[in-house]
C-alpha cells in the first residue's frame, strides 16, 4: 500500500441506537468508530459490480484503508456528505496491514 494513494479522509461509523420517530419510521444514531482515516475511494469495476449482484447487493465503490481492528459489515463509511454501506471486507493476505471495503453508496 502506498501512502500517496490514500488521499481521501473518511470516518468509519457504527450504529449506536435507533428510536421510533412516532410516524412508523426508525431514526438511527451513528457514532464515529474511527475518524480521519486516510483512504482510497474508487468506483467498483464491472467485475466487482457483477460479483456483488450475485450476493443480492450492488457494490458501487471500493474503499481501501489501513488495517483497523473491529471494523465489520454493520458499519458505514462517511466521506464528506457521501455515505457508503459496507457490504464486504477483505483483509489482504490476512496480514492485518490493509482492508478493502466493498461498499454501496447510499442515495440521499
Amino acid at each position: 500500500m502506498q501512502a500517496g494513494t490514500l488521499r481521501h479522509y473518511v470516518t468509519i461509523e457504527h450504529l449506536t441506537g435507533s428510536t421510533p420517530d412516532g410516524f412508523g419510521n426508525v431514526r438511527k444514531t451513528w457514532t464515529a468508530f474511527y475518524s480521519n482515516v486516510p483512504a482510497e475511494i474508487t468506483p467498483a469495476t464491472s467485475k466487482e459490480i457483477w460479483a456483488g449482484t450475485q450476493e443480492k447487493t450492488s457494490n458501487t465503490h471500493v474503499v481501501v484503508i489501513r488495517y483497523g481492528s473491529g471494523i465489520d459489515t454493520t458499519m458505514r463509511v462517511v466521506y464528506g456528505s457521501r455515505i457508503f454501506t459496507i457490504n464486504g471486507i477483505l483483509n489482504k493476505d490476512e496480514r492485518n496491514i490493509e482492508l478493502t471495503l466493498l461498499c454501496r453508496e447510499e442515495v440521499q
